[in-house]
């Protein structure tokens, strides 16, 4: 795989493993907002400048601004949509297949737009980086991108144990 491709997968994985446990935050509290320690844990790590932290803090408030505030109870609506969907996807008579795409598509570009914008927080955060740091960065998110699969692989056997049950 070439170096562009390791670069660009890292980042997008380690997009989605720090904003994805922030979505995971509840009672109206944002992104980031309570991973203050993950931030002090990076600049000590990468060896980052007051000027480099202040400016990756910056960063991270300025797309922290840019999300919608979570709202459970939309989330709870939104989950009992999707079931609903299914249900009358199933209960007709004759496969729709054109609606069926119709909601995937609309999941997928959602999905694809959240992705997006966690990446452009990464790569903005990356060019505040010097080529050191680069390098350990991408050792962490590689080091971290192993620990997540582990864990899926773990989550996944155990799914699977409990099948038969």
């Amino acid at each position: 795989m070439k170096t562009a491709t390791k670069i660009l997968a890292t980042l997008a994985l380690s997009s989605s493993l720090v904003i994805g446990g922030a979505m995971a935050m509840g009672s109206g509290e944002r992104h980031f907002a309570g991973h203050g320690f993950k931030m002090e844990r990076m600049a000590k790590k990468l060896e980052l400048t007051e000027a480099q932290t202040t400016k990756i803090q910056a960063l991270v408030d300025a797309h922290k601004e840019q999300r919608p505030e979570f709202d459970k109870d939309a989330m709870k609506a939104k989950r009992k949509q999707m079931k609903a969907d299914y249900v009358a996807f199933m209960n007709a008579p004759e496969f729709d297949e054109a609606a069926v795409r119709a909601k995937m598509a609309e999941r997928a570009e959602k999905s694809a737009d959240r992705k997006i914008s966690k990446m452009k927080l990464k790569h903005s955060i990356y060019q505040v980086l010097n080529v050191e740091q680069r390098e350990q960065y991408l050792a962490m998110m590689d080091k971290k991108k192993h620990k997540m699969k582990k864990r899926m692989k773990k989550r996944m056997k155990h799914r699977h144990d409990h099948d038969g049950e």
